[in-house]
Formats: C-alpha cells, structure tokens, sequence
C-alpha cells in the first residue's frame, strides 16, 4: 500500500469467512518460536484503531521477518483462519510500508489522552488523606513522569496494549474503586491512590514500545512500583500505616503467587483492588478482540497473563506463554 492510499481493511473487518486480503497494519509483538518439531515460525501481533489480531508467520516465510521491528507499519497479505477458538491471520507476505496515516493506528485519540489526563487530575483532587495526595502529587506533577504514564502502554501484548493504554487503565481502575469503595464501606482515598498507582513500575518495567527492560525482566513492575512508593514517601516522616497499607496493594494487586504477585491480598482493600484490575484488563480484551456474540467460539480460554521472555536467549521457547496476554 501507498502512502497515498487509503486503509480500507482494519482489524474489526475481519473475520473467519475472510479471503486473501491485504493491508496495512502496524506491529506490536514479533517473537521468533519454535514448533515442537523444530520448525521455525514467528508469532505477531497487528493492530490498528480498530483492535489487535495475532498473525502467524510460517518457517517458509520467516525470510520476510527480517528486518522488522516492534511499531514498524507493514503491508500484509495473508487470509484468516480460527486456532484454538482464536481469530488469527496466516501471513503470505509481509514487507514494510511508508503508509503515514499515523490516526488510523491510534486506538487511543489526543483528544481522549487528554481526557483521562483531566479525570486524573480530578480523581488527586477527591483524595483527602493527605499524605496520599502528596505521594500522587510527587509522580503526577512531575512533568517528565506525567508525559511518559500518558503516552505508556499498560502491557506488552494484550490488555490496554497502545499509546496511551496505561493512563486509560489506571484512571478507569481509579473510576471502579471510588464507586465500589463507597458502596462497601471501604477507604475511598486508599483505593484511589492505589488504582492510580498500581502499575507505576511499568514505567521502567516497559519501554514506550512495549519491550521489557532488563529491570522488568529482573525485577517486574509490582516490585518496582514498591520502591517507588518508598522512595515518594521519603521526607514524609515515619513510615504511616497507610503508607504501608498502599505498599501492600501494589504488592498484591495480581492477587495470587502464581500471576506474579508478590503477596497475596491481606486486606479488603487489597483484594477489591485486585479484582478491579483483573476485570479491567479482562474487558480490554474483549474490546481489543472486537468480541462478537453472532460470530463468537467458546472452545478458547481468554488468557490474561504473560511473563517476559528469558534473559539467556532473549527469545521465547515453545511453549511459553509470553504473548498475548501481559498483566
């Protein structure tokens, strides 16, 4: 396709029935695998304003990956078929475009980065508790800290995975907890402040491409985002219990060991947060996958965790479940 031309095929045109089709889209994850039988392929997944869709690139075309990166435009030729209960596209041919309508990728408008940057600020001005405020105020009026956490995905491959996706995330998680919290009688500023907080440490976990970084690969954003509240609260005098208690949500907030979460949920606090963020990421899912009860198949788990590929190889083994679905 042109730079002249018009995208006419987004992601939320396709479906099980579609032929060979061909278009552009851009790339959020390429990972080189293998099958059990050795054979090489490549696991990708496309996107555009429209939602995401995984592609397969097959040992007898892996020549074509050559060259391309992560946020790269390409062209693709290819056709649809369902695995596992999953929609994906079979790539016949893939090259890079110079297609440069940077709005037909954006899943997320200026206008609506802009949006939940208000309601951001709005939800710091309902935090009473005022050693919560001044915490939120040392990441948030920080202009450097603010441009990144409005421009940041929220993870690698599947849950609000796109500029912007991580403020989206937060902000609505922010949203949840001050409703629920009232309705159950819980610690409201607490519960904001922890939302908005949460995934702090994908900061450094991701780059704004959406790769791991050697101390997200080592460390993981909840430890990281620990030691950010720890180092926010300096000078704040001694450790508070609500500092304390704010620790322990982001510590906890994947809820069990094996999701990747530090601690389990000890407080109610603690396990309302887990749950909102379980339910968030879960719904961007089914938004990103453009989920369609006239056409959906139910043979096929939602997956909703990921784990960073090995440091050794820098590439994932077959079998690993290190696409698709990052919390």
């Amino acid at each position: 396709m042109n730079n002249t031309d018009k995208k006419t095929i987004f992601v939320s045109d396709l479906k099980e029935t579609t032929e060979e089709f061909s278009s552009v889209f851009k790339v959020g994850v390429i990972e080189p695998l293998k099958t059990r039988a050795g054979k090489k392929f490549y696991n990708i997944l496309l996107k555009d304003k429209t939602g995401v869709i995984k592609a397969k690139l097959w040992n007898d075309k892996i020549e074509l990956a050559k060259g391309i990166k992560i946020n790269d435009i390409v062209n693709i030729e290819g056709k649809t078929n369902r695995y596992a209960g999953t929609l994906q596209i079979i790539i016949k041919n893939m090259s890079r475009s110079d297609y440069s309508n940077e709005d037909d990728f954006k899943i997320l408008s200026d206008k609506k980065i802009l949006q939940f940057s208000a309601e951001l600020d709005s939800l710091i001005l309902d935090v009473k508790n005022s050693t919560l405020k001044k915490i939120l105020k040392k990441f948030f009026d920080n202009k450097e800290i603010r441009s990144r956490f409005m421009s940041h995905p929220a993870a690698k491959s599947i849950h609000h995975c796109y500029m912007g996706g991580l403020l989206e995330h937060s902000v609505s998680m922010a949203k949840i907890a001050k409703n629920l919290s009232a309705y159950y009688g819980l610690d409201s500023d607490l519960m904001i402040a922890g939302a908005l907080l949460h995934d702090i440490g994908k900061l450094q976990e991701l780059t704004e491409n959406g790769e791991y970084t050697r101390e997200g690969q080592l460390l993981g954003h909840l430890a990281i985002g620990v030691a950010e509240i720890e180092k926010a609260s300096r000078g704040l005098g001694e450790e508070t219990p609500v500092i304390l208690h704010l620790k322990h949500i982001i510590a906890s907030h994947h809820g069990e060991l094996e999701w990747g979460s530090i601690k389990k949920p000890l407080t109610a606090e603690a396990e309302l947060l887990f749950n909102i963020d379980y339910m968030d990421s879960r719904q961007s899912i089914y938004k990103l996958k453009n989920f369609d009860l006239s056409n959906a198949r139910f043979d096929n788990e939602l997956k909703t965790t990921d784990k960073p590929t090995s440091l050794k190889s820098n590439k994932a083994e077959s079998g690993s479940p290190t696409l698709f679905g990052d919390r």
